[in-house]
């Protein structure tokens, strides 16, 4: 059963707490048990193997989690117990803890001969349940006669305390498979819940799959136990206060009202509806916006609980004089190059009955520029301080204003930018022609495998065009692969799902070479020199126009910083890297003339010969023939769920100018989405969430970036309910991380700890790399593998708790942070940044502080935690992140203060776009403004969000 797998998984990776610190991201190495799912008889015998990476794990020391689960010995000769179940297998490295792998085996009292057997045995998604939850349990047969089987009924039952599958009570899940025939070799799944009520028994449940054969024959399989627990008591103690308390308010003006609701319990709502106690006394949203009346008088706000409608929060409103218009203008301040343009939005206050809301737009200084009628203001090509003037139509004496600076950006120095220019050239391309629609009806709606017919639609599928997937369920058993530049696309994510049975060794879909390697090295006959686009080599091994290649060099100490856990020599120093080169770059190939080679983007760092730099070429065998890159490959408007092995759902690996967009991704073990070696390519639009292991050891992070990718964009996307909600391992630079909402990454086994959130690190050493416009619960470096260096950390929202979304409920007792950066990283960049949320309720620590004090404290929490070990909470800040660190403009709720390292300076709306992306509508950007009135304002990924939790 999956989830007792993910159980023993975290019993493993608990035992490694001590040595490890909790929150470090835990390196499992994954070792493949063979056979992965068998079924033997009770009293029978199977031999199980373990290798890692191909290679026979010499010295595996071999267990059973559960007592009573039968017996293995040193080489592996598992004997199953008396008693039927699913028992979990483990072969754990004698000398590395942390390499492990888990088989799961099925005891039966009877295995049927060329027959209906158990493919994927039975999956509960829960190993709890209390009244209200919902439990999920898929299970997978397969025929393996040469001839069709005819069945009758096939279910997943469920059995509370005392009861028997013949007796009951019957508790079974909905829904069942009806008759039908199966044909040989094919596979049939079934999915399906139930949702438990107040009035069913509590104490130890179990399930299990049983199918009634032709002749009317019931064939139970082995039980899988679960607990259904107490009903949740009724709410108590529920308050609900409004802020402001008071106010005045002019006659037809307005006022936003904000309601704290306390003392709820697990899972139940901290909404509010909203009224006005007096008739005639004004109006209220349902967001808390007060409009007044036209006639004078006091009023009352009222917010309702929704969990309990008996809980009232009130605020009095004073109602007074004839309105005063007033008009402000967002951004206040802002920095804009030379003839570069933004977008500016004006508000208009205190308008009465009637009264136009419209502003006129001018700039106060001659020769400062132009602005269109909608704010698009235009930068003179001479540098200056400007004025833009909004009026409003209804009183031309009422103005706001906003100044403009025009120039170069100076918070930040110049060696710590580079180009960041990321992704595909005008976008993600629009494809319209379909060379094949492959219908969900013809695979079963999810109940055959349809991986053959979609890939042979693949495979036959012109370059340029899109294979269509119908609405409906797919079931996918294998990796579906996009080696060329077509697209892979759905009828949008809640209609089109593609799902990988639970288990599976796979990740779900690969654009690009699957395992890619590299070959012919050559050496670089002198420095490449960061800014610059041409490399000269001691020779050319053939490259060619448009091909994508990899530079890098061994490790420079003055740079790169190896955990205690990556002695030189150690297996991890090839992980995501070739051995022991731990900074590297993808790069396309513009031109080549001899041995002078060109590229399409510069070097973000420099690679020097003292340190052996290398050019080497894409192979998917170890100094095999060059395997060209994919290019201009996409996948869209689909969901994807189970992708397991560790190699999560979505892989874009050794692909160019790619994306993935408006993509759902679910309940993977593995990276959700990663991007591996690739270049210039987009993930955008899309929602990952819900891993299946979430703790550390790489099997529950939401976006990956590994293998030197380099110039790629993750924009508008969610990450959510993850152990880390992303990584960042030895990429290569120019990558741009952006308005992005990103929430709640926990441990499983350590909910307390409050894990890194925006994470600039997870293995040596990324470099040049910006995180721009994002709201998180933090941002931190972590040193788990390693350091990192030069990271833009600009105008993110990173309010210091994680949200605790349901049905999550996680508590921020250790380590909770705005800002942190562990040991070994430099020169890091935060600018223009906001910490923290007004009145944040800092439980269980008492309150909130501007830099966490050392020794270091959990109470008060620091917005800032800078040069901390996890493992050593005796060791002093490092001087590497306190020394080379620079904070620019940055404002928090702690102190309510915006605070400089230096003189106060402008503030760029972007530091890699020209101007407002669509995706923002009409919302005001840019969204984060530590200087404005307005601190933050509305993030679409967010609000897309909240609209899926509301």
């Amino acid at each position: 059963m999956q989830t007792q797998a993910r159980i023993s998984a975290t019993l493993i990776v608990a035992g490694a707490i001590a040595v490890f610190g909790a929150g470090c991201g835990i390196g499992i190495v994954p070792v493949t048990v063979t056979p992965l799912h068998p079924t033997v008889l009770v009293g029978g015998t199977v031999t199980f193997t373990a290798t890692v990476g191909g290679a026979p794990l010499p010295d595996a020391v071999w267990s059973i989690l559960e007592g009573g689960g039968g017996t293995i010995d040193a080489n592996g000769l598992y004997t199953a117990p008396s008693s039927p179940g699913v028992f979990h297998v483990i072969a754990t490295s004698g000398a590395d803890v942390m390499k492990t792998g888990i088989a799961l085996v099925s005891v039966t009292t009877s295995i049927p001969t060329g027959g209906l057997v158990i493919s994927s045995p039975l999956s509960l998604d829960k190993t709890s349940v209390a009244p209200g939850d919902i439990l999920h349990g898929t299970v997978s047969y397969k025929n393996t006669s040469a001839s069709p089987i005819s069945v009758q009924h096939l279910v997943i039952a469920a059995r509370p305390p005392g009861g028997t599958n013949s007796g009951g009570p019957y508790y079974d899940l909905a829904p069942q498979l009806a008759a039908q025939v199966i044909q040989p070799a094919a596979t049939l799944t079934l999915a399906a819940s139930i949702t438990f009520q107040s009035a069913d028994p509590v104490g130890r449940w179990y399930s299990y799959t049983t199918y009634q054969d032709a002749s009317g024959g019931w064939h139970d399989e082995p039980n899988v136990y679960f607990t259904v627990g107490q009903p949740v008591p009724p709410p108590v103690g529920i308050a609900v206060s409004v802020s402001p308390s008071a106010a005045s308010i002019v006659v037809g003006g307005s006022s936003t009202f904000q309601a704290t609701v306390t003392g709820t319990t697990s899972g139940q709502s901290t909404a509010v509806t909203w009224s006005v106690q007096e008739t005639g006394g004004g109006t209220v949203s349902a967001a808390g916006v007060y409009t007044a009346p036209a006639v004078t008088g006091t009023y009352h706000v009222i917010a309702t609980s929704v969990a309990d409608t008996s809980k009232k929060g009130t605020a009095t409103v004073t109602v007074t004089g004839t309105p005063v218009i007033a008009v402000s203008v967002s951004p206040q301040a802002i920095s804009v190059s030379p003839s570069g343009t933004t977008t500016f939005t004006a508000t208009v206050t205190g308008i009465s009955a009637g009264q136009s809301t419209a502003v006129t737009w001018s700039v106060q200084e001659a020769g400062g520029g132009t602005i269109s009628a909608a704010g698009v203001y235009t930068a003179p090509a001479s540098t200056g301080t400007y004025h833009v003037v909004a009026t409003s139509v209804a009183d031309t004496s009422k103005t706001g204003t906003s100044t403009v600076s025009v120039g170069t950006f100076t918070l930040i120095p110049a060696q710590r930018l580079t180009q960041w220019n990321p992704g595909i050239p005008g976008g993600v391309p629009a494809r319209t022609t379909v060379c094949a629609t492959v219908a969900a009806a013809t695979y079963g709606n999810g109940t055959l495998d349809a991986t053959g017919g979609i890939q042979s639609a693949l495979n036959a599928c012109p370059v340029g065009q899109v294979v269509q997937l119908s609405a409906g369920d797919f079931m996918i058993t294998g990796t579906l692969q996009i080696t060329k530049g077509i697209v892979l696309r759905g009828q949008g994510p809640a209609l089109t799902k593609l799902k990988m049975p639970v288990g599976t060794n796979a990740n779900l879909i690969t654009v690009g070479t699957q395992w890619f390697t590299f070959t012919q090295a050559t050496n670089l006959a002198s420095n490449a020199v960061k800014g610059t686009q041409t490399a000269v080599l001691t020779g050319n091994p053939g490259l060619t126009v448009g091909e994508i290649v990899l530079v890098d060099q061994i490790t420079n100490p003055a740079i790169t910083e190896w955990s205690t856990k990556s002695p030189p020599g150690d297996v991890s120093r090839t992980w995501f890297t070739r051995p022991d080169r731990p900074v590297g770059q993808v790069m396309e190939v513009q031109s080549v003339s001899g041995t002078t080679i060109t590229f399409t983007t510069p070097f973000h760092i420099d690679f020097q010969t003292a340190f052996t730099a290398q050019l080497t070429r894409f192979s998917n065998l170890d100094n095999g023939p060059v395997v060209p890159s994919v290019k201009y490959a996409g996948v869209e408007d689909l969901y994807v769920s189970g992708g397991s092995g560790g190699q999560g759902n979505i892989w874009l690996s050794n692909a160019a100018y790619s994306w993935i967009k408006n993509v759902e991704s679910d309940f993977q073990d593995g990276p959700s989405i990663a991007i591996d070696g690739s270049f210039r390519s987009i993930v955008r639009d899309s929602y990952v969430h819900s891993t299946q292991t979430p703790s550390p050891g790489g099997g529950g992070y939401g976006f990956s970036f590994s293998w030197y990718s380099a110039d790629n964009l993750l924009e508008n996307n969610i990450s959510w309910n993850m152990n880390k909600v992303m990584v960042m391992r030895a990429s290569g630079g120019g990558n741009v991380i952006a308005y992005n909402y990103m929430e709640d990454g926990w441990i499983s086994y350590s909910t307390g700890w409050t894990e890194v959130g925006l994470n600039g690190s997870h293995m040596t050493c990324p470099h040049y790399e910006l995180f721009e416009g994002n709201q998180s619960f933090n941002f931190d470096g972590d040193n788990t593998w390693g350091n990192s260096v030069y990271i833009t950390v600009f105008r993110n929202h990173l309010t210091g708790k994680r949200r605790s979304t349901p049905p999550l409920a996680l508590t921020d007792t250790q380590n909770p942070r705005s800002i942190g950066l562990m040991e070994g990283h430099k020169w890091y960049s935060f600018v223009g940044n906001v910490l923290g949320t007004p009145n944040q309720n800092p439980f269980p620590s008492s309150g909130y502080v501007l830099d966490s004090p050392y020794p270091w404290t959990d109470n008060p929490i620091g917005m800032w935690r800078l040069g901390y070990n996890p493992e050593n909470w005796n060791a002093a800040p490092d001087t590497n992140v306190t020394g080379t660190i620079i904070r620019e403009g940055n404002y928090d709720y702690s102190t309510n203060l915006v605070h400089w390292g230096s003189a106060p300076g402008s503030i760029p709306a972007s530091l890699y776009l020209s101007s407002k992306p669509a995706f923002f509508g009409t919302n005001p950007w840019p969204w984060v403004d530590p200087t404005g009135t307005v601190k933050v304002g509305t993030l679409p990924a967010r609000v897309r969000f909240d609209a899926m939790h509301p």
